[in-house]
């Protein structure tokens, strides 16, 4: 994917996920960007699982057009 700054990026897990939807994130905030958050932060709390966090997140980033 493509930060703000566009350079790529691997992300791998909630951890990595949520750190990118918290401080590198572009300003498009809709297309599931608080859902992928929420999601992340269930997977990390054991609440959810890591599979639909990453689903959310990679929807979120397609909606953005950061997804490389």
């Amino acid at each position: 994917m493509r930060t703000a700054e566009s350079e790529q990026q691997r992300i791998e897990g909630p951890d990595a996920a949520l750190d990118v939807l918290n401080h590198r994130w572009t300003n498009v905030r809709g297309g599931g960007y608080f859902e992928a958050k929420r999601r992340c932060v269930d997977a990390l709390r054991r609440r959810g699982s890591a599979e639909l966090a990453r689903q959310r997140f990679i929807q979120a980033a397609i909606a953005a057009g950061v997804l490389a």
